[in-house]
């Protein structure tokens, strides 16, 4: 996994990081590391926006508990504390 932090400027919005992130060592995923408003972290996949404005994931976990696996596992390499099941310590 490579990392590459966020500005100062981003930061105060809650974008800490750009990551690339290797998936059973077959396919390498872009995402950001973020801070929610609630102080937890979160990861954020790309996304892209059609004519009308609506947006769309380019990638996207198959469920709730996929992505939280996913999040654990990231985290988990970042060194970043993870709290009880789902949340991440701030």
């Amino acid at each position: 996994m490579a990392w590459t932090a966020a500005g100062v400027a981003d930061a105060q919005s809650g974008l800490l990081a750009f990551l690339e992130v290797e998936l059973c060592g077959a396919v390498v995923v872009s995402a950001t590391l973020r801070r929610t408003a609630a102080g937890r972290y979160a990861l954020s996949f790309p996304m892209r926006t059609d004519r009308r404005g609506a947006r769309h994931p380019i990638i996207r976990s198959t469920d709730a508990q996929a992505r939280r696996e996913l999040e654990r596992q990231v985290f988990e390499r970042l060194g970043l504390d993870v709290g009880g099941p789902g949340q991440v310590a701030p």
